[in-house]
């Protein structure tokens, strides 16, 4: 059973059900317009009812009750009808895509853009299907629907300028199909773009790279993963999607197109990825199947699954300087809810998950361990235990050092909200030391061992020398320059070229009375102007 309430000092309507004896309650970011009665149980204005109406279809979608969706359809049909002059139409959320490509435009779309919009499709209907699951079709997206996704790929770390471009597609496309997909408003369209993030990516140094490369040893479905996205610079989806017939290994080569920019890179095969493909079995198109049959039904557990190694090498995406502030309210329960969506049968059960999800929400709204353990009908052990099996899922602390909630002050960087409670113009922490970072490490090490531009950009695919220079090329110290460029093409070509070092050493060792001449060429050939 379900209901809608009013509260005197909220202008927005809230909505309550009952599921599985557990009460829930929920903002539904729809304001109360027109003349409020005493009581709800009266009728008010024309302005009122129409702003219950769309509250009662709001709400059947959260609480799922038989003849509240059929009464709320009915409403939102009539309110529909009188707003656009015609029934609601259908579009099921496996077809966007396809109808999206379908429809007549002036301008052919890029390989690169239909792959975009199609990904970001994906990934909008995957989450639907996890945290929405009663959502179907495109007409039932409400914009409750809408920021809560939103805010979950903020939450995962997307850049300001990823999350910027997500949302500007997912207009467009609601907006196109908006008549056939029977929308009488696009639920996106009142969702506030980010400041883009000018952080960049912090290159791991050599000792780094090796420990994370050791740590994921211990993990066989991350290692294979690691290694490549280490000796590729390729994206952690492509480095996914992988397939056979884009790896030449008597050459030793991957000739892909990229997924987001649809642009083809070709990478050479260092001998520490050689080994790992090698002994890959080849029993399906995909170099590793596993991941990418995770991949392409939530990508968010390939990044629960990373991130546990990252953690265990002693990098996470809260990793900063002294001078950064930590999580703030809003932070730790968007980014945990991510999180625990993101959990697979893999690490715990269906059963364990959403009592997990259930604890985290009660918690970080202010609940305490005994509030919790008489809400959910568990003991207070249970709850302490659930609490600890959260901490672990979403790698940062969640426990406080007291039950009672203190007003904390707000901190540059923290999540600003308008009045509705949107998330609006904020200033996310880039993933700085994640998967992404081997991207930096690669272009790093290429640019100060002296490889051409031009050869790099055929590697990571960027369209222009400023995106790879501006983003990318970010040494910082000379010794950090140096100890690239000595140490970290031993660690990825090992068994492969020999070290400057080595070759100088060679040379001397062979030289005789009659090649010292070439000799004396090649020595200076290696050696760079400054040490000549």
């Amino acid at each position: 059973m379900s209901r809608l309430e009013m509260r005197k000092t909220s202008k927005w309507w809230y909505g309550v059900w009952y599921e599985n004896s557990n009460r829930h309650v929920k903002n539904l970011r729809i304001v109360i317009e027109g003349k409020r009665p005493a009581d709800l149980n009266q009728a008010s204005d024309r302005r009122f009812e129409a702003s219950r109406a769309k509250a009662e279809a709001a709400l059947s979608q959260l609480a799922g009750d038989p003849q509240d969706q059929k009464r709320a359809e009915a409403l939102v049909q009539t309110l529909h009808q009188i707003k656009t002059g015609h029934r609601i139409g259908s579009v099921p959320l496996a077809d966007m895509y396809k109808e999206w490509a379908a429809l007549p435009g002036r301008i052919t779309p890029t390989q690169g853009h239909l792959k975009w919009v199609e990904s970001v499709l994906q990934r909008f209907t995957n989450y639907l299907t996890t945290a929405h699951p009663r959502i179907v079709e495109m007409g039932q997206v409400t914009a409750v629907a809408a920021s809560d996704f939103m805010v979950a790929q903020a939450a995962r770390g997307v850049s300001g300028r990823t999350y910027n471009e997500m949302l500007s597609t997912l207009k467009s496309v609601f907006k196109k199909l908006r008549r056939k997909a029977g929308l009488a408003e696009n639920p996106f369209e009142d969702i506030e773009t980010r400041q883009q993030d000018t952080r960049h990516r912090i290159p791991f140094s050599p000792e780094e790279l090796k420990k994370i490369v050791d740590t994921s040893k211990t993990d066989p479905f991350c290692y294979p993963l690691i290694v490549t996205g280490v000796c590729t610079a390729m994206r952690r989806g492509d480095v996914c999607l992988l397939k056979w017939k884009d790896v030449d290994l008597q050459n030793r080569f991957i000739t892909v197109r990229t997924n987001k920019t649809g642009s083809t890179v070709s990478i050479p095969i260092f001998p520490m990825l050689y080994d790992v493909l090698a002994s890959q079995p080849q029993t399906s198109s995909y170099c590793f199947p596993d991941a990418a049959e995770i991949y392409e039904k939530n990508p968010d557990g390939i990044n629960h699954r990373l991130k546990k190694v990252f953690r265990m090498a002693g990098f996470t995406d809260d990793e900063n300087d002294d001078s950064t502030p930590p999580l703030t309210d809003t932070e730790k329960h968007d980014r945990g809810t991510a999180a625990l969506v993101a959990l697979t049968d893999k690490d715990h059960t269906a059963k364990v998950r959403e009592t997990m999800k259930k604890v985290f929400d009660l918690y970080v709204n202010g609940g305490t361990v005994n509030t919790i353990a008489q809400e959910l009908g568990i003991v207070k052990g249970s709850v302490s235990l659930y609490l600890k099996r959260v901490e672990e899922a979403v790698g940062f602390k969640v426990v406080r050092r007291s039950s009672v909630r203190k007003p904390q002050k707000k901190e540059e960087g923290e999540a600003k909200k308008d009045d509705e409670g949107k998330v609006k113009q904020v200033s996310y922490k880039v993933n700085q030391r994640g998967f992404h970072a081997f991207r930096a490490t690669w272009v790093t090490l290429a640019l100060t061992a002296g490889v051409a531009i031009e050869l790099v950009r055929r590697v990571t695919g960027h369209a222009t020398v400023e995106v790879v220079l501006g983003n990318y090329f970010q040494p910082g110290r000379e010794d950090f320059r140096k100890a690239l460029q000595d140490a970290m093409p031993a660690l990825l070509t090992a068994g492969g070229a020999p070290s400057r070092d080595d070759q100088i050493r060679e040379i001397v060792m062979n030289s005789t009375g009659k090649t010292w001449k070439q000799d004396h060429v090649k020595i200076l050939a290696l050696l760079p102007k400054t040490e000549i």
